[in-house]
């Protein structure tokens, strides 16, 4: 009960309320088994590179993701009642979450979206399956200052972002932090940001060869 929470924390304002039937709205919406038809290809090994939730759970990380762009998608309209009518219009749960890699990698800069797409080559297979690596491999396979490479995965991992986690190497197995994608729901998102990104990167491209043809 965050709501309530948090209008007892602030008793001098006007309290914020959530409309009947929204909350379980927003439960169905996030099932595990509300994305598996369009995540074909997807492992499911629990403790390796698939999503370890079961039937029935809710991706935590999520659920907090979706209230957090209502939240603030209501307030910035002056209202402190969330609504149905709102998760509608922003396309659902689903639609939050994925319009999430987004709104995140595009705020990057430039250099930093450029080296994000390189990193998401190697973490994310065509089929949408996840890995784990280290930031040291990631360095080398995509040939960037492995600090760099640290420094984006640290942001891409932040509270703010989440779109990767950090797990521990393997029991047994020596070497540092590994980052995946932090949940498998997020896969198409990430293939298609990288995608659009590749395409423009062509273009750029080309452009860059005619003009050094003319000249």
């Amino acid at each position: 009960k965050p709501i309530t929470s948090f209008n007892e924390l602030h008793p001098t304002e006007v309290p914020v309320e959530i409309e009947s039937g929204l909350a379980d709205l927003i439960l169905g919406q996030l099932g595990s088994d509300q994305f598996a038809p369009d995540q074909g290809g997807i492992g499911r090994l629990p403790g390796r590179n698939g999503s370890d939730l079961r039937g029935g759970e809710i991706a935590a990380s999520y659920l907090q993701l979706v209230m957090k762009r209502l939240w603030e998608t209501e307030l910035t309209r002056g209202s402190r009642t969330l609504h149905r009518a709102t998760l509608e219009e922003l396309g659902g749960a689903q639609t939050i979450v994925r319009t999430h890699v987004d709104r995140a990698l595009d705020d990057l800069p430039e250099e930093a979206r450029e080296a994000a797409v390189d990193i998401f080559h190697h973490l994310v297979t065509p089929s949408g399956t996840k890995i784990a690596l280290a930031a040291s491999d990631l360095a080398e396979y995509t040939g960037r200052l492995a600090a760099q490479s640290s420094t984006l995965l640290e942001r891409l991992a932040s509270s703010d972002t989440r779109i990767l986690r950090p797990v521990p190497p393997p029991p047994g197995q020596e070497g540092g932090t590994r980052y995946e994608i932090s949940h498998d729901l997020l896969a198409p998102a990430i293939l298609d940001w990288g995608g659009r990104q590749r395409a423009v990167r062509l273009e750029r491209e080309k452009e860059s060869a005619k003009r050094e043809a003319r000249v």
